[in-house]
């Protein structure tokens, strides 16, 4: 859950987690990612990135458990809240 919308990633799938987080804030904190960009995970890694590509662009090579916690950092910096349900 981030905020009060669920999201049901496939089989645990990094990309298919990503794309529905970053769709979903895109539409209710757009501001907020702006303000984040380039949004690091290591020295040399970003979660999220206004490139290579125009529009956002969200690291998805990386295990689940890493992605769910680079997720709760991004959406916690947005003033939100992610809620992990199993």
């Amino acid at each position: 859950m981030i905020s009060d919308h669920q999201i049901q990633a496939v089989s645990v799938s990094v990309p298919d987690l990503h794309e529905q987080a970053l769709k979903f804030l895109v539409g209710s904190r757009r501001a907020d990612l702006d303000r984040l960009l380039p949004l690091k995970t290591s020295r040399e890694r970003y979660l999220l990135a206004d490139k290579p590509v125009r529009g956002y662009y969200m690291e998805a090579h990386k295990d689940y458990k890493n992605a769910v916690a680079h997720l709760s950092s991004l959406v916690k910096k947005s003033g939100i809240e992610l809620k992990y349900l199993r």
